[in-house]
C-alpha cells in the first residue's frame, strides 16, 4: 500500500484540506485507495474530465474509493 503525500492548504475552515498527486491507475487503483484510507482521507474530489480519467486508468476511481467507504465527488460519473 502506498500512502500519499498530503500537501495541506491552510484556511479558516474546520477540518483539513489537502491536495495529493494523482493516483496510479489501472491495476494500482485499489492499492491507491487503500493508501487514501490509511492517510485519513475521508472525501476525494476529482477534477478530471471523463476522457482524462480513462486515459490515466482512473475511470473506476469512484468505485475503488467507495468500496472502502470513501465518497468521491467527480464530474466523470465514476
Amino acid at each position: 500500500m502506498m500512502t500519499p503525500d498530503l500537501y495541506l492548504i491552510p484556511g479558516p475552515w474546520a477540518g483539513r484540506l489537502a491536495v495529493v498527486s494523482r493516483p496510479r491507475g489501472w491495476d494500482w487503483l485499489e492499492d491507491e485507495a487503500s493508501g487514501w484510507l490509511a492517510a485519513g482521507l475521508d472525501v476525494i474530489v476529482s477534477l478530471l474530465e471523463k476522457e482524462e480519467a480513462a486515459q490515466l486508468g482512473l475511470a473506476h476511481e469512484g468505485a475503488a474509493a467507495s468500496a472502502i467507504g470513501i465518497p468521491v465527488i467527480s464530474n466523470t460519473g465514476s
